[in-house]
């Protein structure tokens, strides 16, 4: 049987009335849930219907009038709600009040935002909805959610992903901090692709590719637009060295194109251009060659280049690997490198220790990972290193051994011809740093052991 709200207080007695809201006990029938509620899954009611059933409930709904049928829609309360008929209640306190449809949608996002009750894939449909439905500006959501700009805009920018995708990484319960950083990438298809990753080993890595992807994006559109102004026309790569004008130059993207340009084009000659492997355009000047010095030029070239090329990749590869060391050690916390750092005070000791090892200290290292900022024409010293260390002793010491690996770009397994050779100290180094919770991507994985297709062959000297 269908039973009435409890009367908790005086308070609560219909009718009590201000200047804008009207309090009053409304049928449980005559309610609606909002449509355009943020929070799409109320969780389990059975908890709250129980102690609805025993104390009544403890906080009016806040409702707006519809116009039909004397009844309301829900804009603070939806669980109640729910929960109250679960306890079979037949009237629940309300506030009525007015409100437009944009206040609404504001009122319900700020409500459960502030309860910690939506997922980010709801917070960026609610935001998103503010802005396409109701044509709010971001500063005007700001305003009316109590949100920073700087919040707002970053939440749409999630509302730009893939929404099954983001719904999904918000139920394996990915870190905002994690989604956020997808952020670094402007491509919204690159940020999607990299959505299946969220919560993998292969996260960082594939993250730090596709920075690196899309820097290398950028410097190329600086080549086309200087070629553009210097009037030298693009040709397929395969006409490159093929024909009888193939006097070629090569040069790497993340050179000055314009100054480059200004240093080798000549005034009334002609001069193509093809990019290649991702990081290289080359520039073909017109010159004779007979029919044979064409076909061992071009030979030559092409062999040159496809060597180039692996070796480029190779090169990347553990600019990316030590990169993801890098960022790995930022995100330790000092309780992770207490627990182990006797672990690294002993490693470090026996793969790096040597009577000089004051000239192996990374100072830029060092502050970089302790968030030290470092005067200009200084160098780091005591009053610095004092002053960022005296509440986090553990997680220095940490960076500090970390420093002393001198752990850079150039620490790799490969020799001057881009052959596999062994590492001992950067084995180590990667033992050290799984045992504080690192987890290396298959890449990694496979340069560390040589069993990466990136390597050359051994050559017979």
């Amino acid at each position: 049987m269908a039973k009435k709200q409890p009367k908790i207080t005086e308070e609560l007695d219909p009718i009590f009335e201000d200047d804008k809201n009207i309090m009053v006990y409304l049928d449980t029938s005559k309610l609606h849930p909002h449509p355009d509620n943020p929070r799409k899954d109320l969780g389990d009611l059975e908890e709250l219907a129980n102690s609805i059933k025993a104390n009544g409930i403890m906080q009016n709904l806040t409702v707006v009038p519809r116009f039909e049928n004397d009844t309301y829609t829900v804009i603070i309360g939806h669980r109640r709600l729910a929960a109250a008929k679960l306890a079979e209640l037949d009237e629940v306190p309300c506030v009525i009040v007015d409100m437009t449809p944009e206040e609404q949608l504001a009122t319900m996002l700020l409500e459960n935002m502030q309860r910690s009750d939506l997922t980010y894939y709801e917070q960026a449909q609610g935001f998103k909805q503010l802005m396409i439905d109701f044509g709010q500006s971001v500063e005007k959501i700001s305003e009316r959610t109590g949100f920073s700009q700087s919040t707002v805009r970053r939440r749409l920018k999630l509302a730009e992903l893939d929404g099954d995708k983001l719904k999904k990484a918000s139920e394996k319960q990915v870190s905002l901090k994690d989604l956020e950083r997808l952020n670094e990438i402007e491509d919204v298809d690159e940020r999607n692709k990299l959505l299946d990753y969220l919560g993998t080993n292969n996260f960082e890595n594939m993250l730090v590719k596709a920075i690196d992807k899309q820097k290398e994006n950028e410097q190329k559109n600086r080549w086309i637009e200087a070629l553009a102004e210097k009037n030298i026309k693009e040709i397929p790569e395969s006409q490159m060295f093929s024909s009888e004008y193939a006097s070629v130059t090569q040069y790497r993207f993340d050179m000055n194109a314009p100054s480059v340009l200004e240093n080798v084009i000549e005034d009334g000659t002609n001069y193509y251009y093809a990019f290649a492997y991702d990081k290289w355009v080359y520039i073909r000047k017109d010159k004779v060659f007979t029919s044979e010095e064409k076909e061992q030029e071009a030979e030559k070239e092409r062999k040159y280049a496809e060597q180039r090329a692996k070796e480029e990749a190779l090169r990347s590869a553990f600019a990316r690997a030590f990169e993801c060391r890098k960022r790995f050690l930022k995100l330790t916390s000092n309780a992770t490198a207490k627990k182990f750092i006797k672990d690294v005070i002993s490693y470090t000791i026996c793969y790096v220790w040597t009577p000089n090892i004051y000239d192996n200290f990374d100072h830029n290292l060092y502050a970089e990972q302790m968030g030290i900022e470092i005067p200009e024409e200084s160098s780091l010293n005591y009053e610095l290193v004092q002053l960022e260390t005296e509440s986090i002793p553990e997680y220095a010491l940490l960076c500090y051994a970390y420093a002393l690996w001198n752990d850079g770009e150039d620490n790799n397994c490969c020799d001057y011809q881009s052959s596999y050779k062994t590492n001992a100290k950067l084995n180590a180094l990667y033992s050290l740093l799984k045992k504080l919770g690192y987890e290396m991507s298959d890449e990694e994985k496979s340069l560390l052991d040589g069993s990466s297709e990136l390597y050359l062959p051994q050559r017979n000297n």
